[in-house]
């Protein structure tokens, strides 16, 4: 076959060319993190690396590329470089304690046995980082760098570091001489994911009552408020979030909220009522949170709570379990707070019905937004799991004076560090799907406590 009548492509657009698309390429950086050994013999640098970062970082799957540096290579022996992890839960009140290993991996880069003559002055190195591990029970993940306590009893505190070290052997050259040098440092891993689907779009406005509300792409999820009064109906909650329960900590979590009672209930519900944001200057500040004007102390709230929790059977010294069959001690703490937008008068279909409210039904939308400070994704690894969740709950002021009982409405959902993107970057980022086996559910964990930490 002749290739005479087939066009030619190059890289570069030609002037009469013009670029539709492009993929964006994950670059990767190309500063280098360097650590010194105390008498600055041994140089530890790592490439790879942002500039001006006070830790090293990698992926899922990173590459642990650097070279080892010497400044007298006379006596040296042998040279090696080695990446560790460990797992390390401790239980306060048993004083039990358990490591696993997570990764080890040790590499000789030169040694005098095999290499005759003097060792070079400098040694490249690549170690890749493994995706699992295994507790001798099960494989997991492997899990970022982590740090979470419980103080008072019980408590625990958990513990996930990695380090990457640099050994170089000498020969004694005096009866003072030190034989070994070593210089480490840790690193942070970071293992990315992503959802597997966008956020959906807007709920549909086209509804004569929320009860006929549906639309594939947003969940329904239910609960009561029960009523105290003889005249009082209960309240049923509607309340909808986006159907696929992973989002991106960094994007904006969009919610509607329908309650669904009686007039007369309704209106007593009222002073219960969320805090709704009211600004005309622009989106909510989720970093100055005291724009938000509330309705009433203990009103209802939707907040991203977020769950550690250690199995005791693991790290535990007693022979049975303590408070039955209940094996876990846990932490729960607010990452996010949601904000309450209230329809308005304006808000209305084409036939002009209000979409705030009706004869038996007021609703409300809003945003939740992950706080800055929640760099992590939630994980399991051995007896060690972090889950979120998000709590929709109505907790009256003075609950002996209230119509209403307490009300509290908890959903699983999956964070992720990466926004969803229909371009592929390869394994370091990985697709977060709530139909993974290790979902949370709510048969599975306990609801979450903001107010309580223990057994």
């Amino acid at each position: 076959m002749s290739t005479a009548s087939l066009p030619s492509y190059h890289y570069e657009l030609p002037d009469t060319e013009q670029l539709l698309a492009q993929r964006p390429r994950a670059r990767r950086p190309q500063g280098n993190f360097v650590k010194n050994s105390r008498s600055g013999g041994v140089v530890l640098r790592l490439v790879g690396q942002n500039d001006d970062v006070t830790l090293p970082e990698y992926g899922r799957g990173g590459l642990v590329e650097g070279t080892v540096e010497l400044k007298n290579v006379d006596s040296v022996l042998s040279v090696d470089v080695k990446i560790e992890g460990a797992l390390r839960l401790r239980e306060i009140a048993e004083g039990g304690t358990n490591t696993s290993l997570l990764c080890l991996d040790t590499k000789t880069l030169w040694t005098r046995e095999f290499s005759p003559g003097p060792c070079p002055s400098s040694l490249s190195f690549a170690l890749t980082l493994p995706m699992t591990f295994s507790d001798g029970k099960a494989t997991y993940p492997l899990p970022p760098t982590f740090e979470e306590h419980l103080s008072g009893v019980p408590g625990f505190s958990a513990n996930i570091d990695y380090t990457v070290s640099a050994t170089v052997v000498r020969r004694k050259v005096s009866l003072f001489g030190l034989a070994n040098t070593t210089v480490s440092t840790p690193f942070n891993f970071r293992p990315r994911s992503r959802p597997a689907f966008p956020l959906p779009g807007s709920l549909t406005t086209n509804f004569t009552h929320p009860s006929a509300i549906y639309n594939e792409d947003w969940a329904l999820h239910r609960e009561v408020i029960k009523a105290k009064l003889p005249r009082g109906d209960d309240i049923n909650i509607n309340l909808y979030l986006p159907n696929t329960h992973v989002y991106c900590m960094n994007d904006v979590i969009p919610f509607h909220l329908f309650l669904i009672s009686s007039a007369f209930s309704l209106a007593s519900y009222l002073p219960y009522a969320p805090a709704v944001f009211r600004s005309s200057s622009g989106p909510y500040d989720y970093n100055n949170p005291g724009d938000l004007a509330f309705s009433k102390p203990g009103m209802t709230r939707i907040q991203l709570l977020r769950q550690t929790s250690v199995d005791v059977r693991s790290i535990s010294k007693r022979a049975t379990p303590p408070r039955g069959n209940n094996t876990d001690i846990w932490k729960t703490v607010q990452i996010g707070e949601g904000v309450f937008r209230g329809y308005g008068t304006d808000a209305r279909r084409e036939d002009g019905a209000n979409l705030g409210g009706g004869r038996d039904w007021v609703a409300w939308y809003g945003e939740l937004k992950v706080d800055r400070s929640v760099k992590i994704a939630g994980f399991k690894a051995s007896g060690l799991h972090v889950k979120d969740f998000i709590v929709l709950s109505m907790h009256p002021e003075d609950p002996g004076k209230s119509p209403f009982s307490d009300a509290r409405l908890v959903i699983p959902i999956k964070l992720t560090t990466d926004a969803w993107s229909t371009d592929e970057f390869g394994h370091e980022v990985g697709v977060a799907a709530y139909s993974d086996q290790s979902d949370p559910t709510l048969d599975e964990h306990p609801a979450p406590e903001l107010t309580y930490d223990g057994y």
